[in-house]
């Protein structure tokens, strides 16, 4: 009965105050890692800040700093213009074509949807239950929801969570990219921290909120890597020479660039070694330190490190 009462006493205080949760206030950060799943691979940090107010056509709304948009396949930086009306929160950037389009809607009721229209494909966005979860004091309304995306190769179908103040348990913007390609180390992994100067911090993870791992921290160097492979000039200037050793006919290699923060900079996609030696051109980097990752027959083979000049 307590419990019941209890549970009771939430959902009032949900639907009494809920007006006054806003999206996005002052001091606002959502951190991420993005990266590829597995042991000693990439976990960059993704971070989403608020960064100052804009008023457009009279109406003010929130400007968003970050550098990815989708769950994973991202090709851009990108801006985000929030604002909302009541409990709905409304998005605005290059991928939504520069429309209005809804990111959350915390005023509907289990069994209703909306949706959310982008340059790649349009969402359905269905809530399944509601419920009330307190964090650092707050009472904050949450969603079970399940996207749907319609595309000619079959439909996209999956679960998420979204919280006020939070917004989804996976990435902000929980949509995913099928049009880019060659993006490799560029998946959603984990939902780090949110922060805002009122709330404080929440930590979804044992993960520090600025945690990230560089694609090169704990792989082994290959002891007979320089018989394998021989990159010259080293330092190099434009065009950077690989030479390959007992390389058989059904080898396929890829190769990336990245720099010293584990940040994916150029992507030669699966590329195949003509008589043992391949040209990868780099005149688009400017001067400093990056790292080569081969990869072999879609497997991580090693890394190397070479100066551009």
């Amino acid at each position: 009965m307590k419990k019941n009462f209890l549970a009771l006493f939430l959902c009032f205080l949900g639907c009494a105050f809920k007006a006054q949760v806003i999206f996005c206030p002052a001091g606002a950060e959502w951190s991420y890692n993005f990266g590829r799943p597995g042991p000693n691979l990439p976990a960059t940090l993704e971070r989403i800040t608020y960064v100052r107010d804009s008023v457009i056509n009279s109406e003010t709304s929130k400007v968003l700093r970050h550098a990815k948009f989708y769950m994973e396949c991202n090709g851009l930086t990108d801006i985000t213009l929030i604002k909302q009306k009541g409990d709905t929160v409304f998005m605005r950037n290059s991928q939504t074509n520069n429309s209005w389009q809804i990111l959350y809607n915390f005023n509907v009721t289990a069994g209703q949807s909306w949706e959310t229209t982008l340059t790649v494909c349009t969402y359905t966005v269905k809530v399944d239950s509601i419920n009330f979860v307190i964090e650092n004091g707050f009472n904050l309304k949450r969603l079970f929801v399940t996207y749907k995306r319609i595309e000619q190769s079959g439909n996209k179908i999956y679960q998420a969570i979204l919280t006020e103040r939070f917004g989804c348990n996976a990435f902000l913007f929980n949509y995913y990219n099928n049009v880019y390609q060659g993006c490799d180390f560029d998946w959603f992994l984990r939902f780090l921290c949110y922060k805002d100067n009122q709330f404080g911090i929440k930590q979804f993870t044992s993960y520090a909120c600025d945690y990230e791992r560089s694609m090169y921290t704990g792989l082994q160097s290959d002891e007979n890597t320089d018989k394998i492979i021989m990159t010259h000039p080293n330092p190099v200037v434009d065009i950077l020479s690989l030479e390959f050793q007992n390389k058989t006919e059904s080898e396929n290699y890829s190769f990336q660039v990245f720099d010293l923060t584990g940040r994916q900079l150029l992507n030669f996609n699966q590329s195949t070694v003509i008589d043992s030696k391949i040209r990868l051109d780099l005149s688009s980097l400017q001067k400093g330190a990056y790292f080569l990752q081969v990869i072999k027959d879609r497997k991580l083979s090693f890394t190397k490190k070479i100066i551009k000049e």
